[in-house]
């Protein structure tokens, strides 16, 4: 069996491998984003320009900051965790 990479082949595995390497970093984004919700977000009574921050301000009061920061960042860690698992794959 002849186990010669073309041209298509390599370009392939680099992409997946730069794929992996975005879904790290946007992995540990939003672990720095649930972190800010934890120590800085405070909750307003008033409407947001922001339809996303008005459903982020709704959770926390609904939650609280803890509860929701730990949710967040689970979901960035799942991200961040299937990226080394698939980079690591690659290499």
């Amino acid at each position: 069996m002849d186990l010669k990479l073309n041209e298509d082949t390599y370009l392939k595995m680099k992409k997946d491998k730069t794929g992996a390497i975005v879904m790290f970093f946007a992995g540990l984004l939003i672990i720095f984003m649930a972190w800010f919700i934890y120590t800085q977000f405070e909750t307003k009574s008033g409407s947001y320009q922001s339809s996303r921050l008005e459903d982020v301000n709704r959770l926390v009061k609904l939650l609280g900051k803890l509860p929701t920061a730990v949710i967040i960042a689970s979901i960035g860690l799942l991200i961040s965790f299937f990226a080394l698992k698939k980079l690591v794959k690659k290499i």
